[in-house]
């Protein structure tokens, strides 16, 4: 058929919405193909075209995608295929972005180890002294040190068993000790009823969320189906939230876990197989929040870390690996340059 206009490839660097505007709309110039076929009839639209697809109620349309693993360099150089650049490009960036997200990722989320360390009291670097920057109390030294896996707690990947449940041993003590705080009918040898706030909240819940986070930032959940089991077990053994009060304690405590430890657990999620016993841990925990009274906001809240990770790690890789730039100087200039999001789709 003879087909009138021009293909829209001068703006590439505009939004999609702006390049085709919204059907009917005359507000944007629309300087487009338009084709209409009919039954027995294909249009072929080359790799990296613009396009959009409005169908009537009694049809049915079937899309073929075509290989294109062989595409050559040269080919794609070619000046009558500069329109794909843009494209190719973008795809380049995704694909590199999934095959290295996800390691590059772990090795973040184990960069808060030491963090987490010092926060508990413990300074790796002084390895000539104590190493105790705060006397500890005994549940936190009987912790690290039953998490130690390597000297001065250093993480190493041969840690065994015994510091696992250890670790574990340790969370579900202390966990019983936060949440029992709750009980209203808990009262101490003076006959003075304990007071949540006091007792739980903050210092004690944060403590928590660090010893926690701490025992998943120790885990390889990306490929090693023992260390997600026991992430598994450490929330499965956490005593249940049979009030209101106990929920809304475990909606602060899902807080109080960092970036890393919230990814590694959704990674865990993600690849544990069968996939029946993670859908059943991820119900599990969150459904002992107070979500269903707060509009999923813990939900949210804790996707929003995974998300942050995952997103900077991006940027990272994109101006680290593929643009060769520093990433810590392009963040030093944030005062001179508005930083912007890298969202990867």
């Amino acid at each position: 058929k003879q087909v009138g206009g021009h293909l829209v490839n001068r703006y590439f660097a505009r939004d999609v919405g702006m390049e085709f505007g919204p059907p009917n709309s005359t507000d944007t110039p629309r300087d487009n193909i338009v084709v209409s076929i009919i039954a027995g009839e294909a249009l072929f639209i080359p790799e990296g075209w613009w396009h959009r697809v409005e169908s009537t109620a009694q049809c049915m349309a079937i899309n073929v995608w075509f290989d294109h693993s062989g595409t050559s360099l040269s080919s794609l150089c070619h000046k009558h295929n500069q329109h794909m650049l843009n494209y190719q490009a973008r795809e380049m960036v995704r694909q590199y972005i999934d095959a290295n997200v996800v390691e590059s990722c772990c090795h973040s989320a184990k960069d808060e180890i030491i963090g987490l360390l010092r926060q508990l009291g413990f300074d790796v670097s002084n390895v000539f002294r104590d190493p105790w920057t705060i006397p500890p109390d005994n549940l936190t030294r009987k912790f690290l040190e039953g998490m130690k896996c390597g000297k001065n707690l250093v993480p190493h990947r041969s840690r065994g068993t015994r510091a696992i449940e250890a670790g574990l041993s340790v969370i579900g003590d202390y966990a019983s000790q936060v949440f029992g705080t709750a009980d209203p009918n808990l009262v101490n040898a003076t006959g003075h009823q304990y007071s949540l706030y006091q007792l739980a909240l903050p210092g004690a819940l944060s403590r928590l969320g660090q010893m926690i986070s701490y025992f998943i930032l120790m885990m390889y959940p990306e490929k090693s189906a023992r260390d997600r089991n026991a992430i598994f077990k450490l929330f499965s053994d956490l005593p249940n939230a049979d009030t209101l009060v106990k929920r809304q304690m475990y909606s602060i405590l899902l807080l109080c876990l960092t970036e890393g430890a919230c990814y590694l657990l959704s990674l865990a999620w993600e690849k544990h197989r069968p996939i029946e016993e993670a859908r059943m841990s991820f119900e599990e925990l969150f459904g002992r929040t107070d979500d269903d009274v707060c509009n999923g906001q813990t939900r949210k809240h804790f996707m929003a870390k995974v998300d942050s990770l995952r997103n900077e790690t991006a940027k990272r890789l994109i101006l680290g690996d593929l643009m060769l730039l520093n990433p810590e100087k392009e963040d030093d200039e944030s005062d001179e340059v508005p930083r912007r999001n890298c969202v990867v789709s």
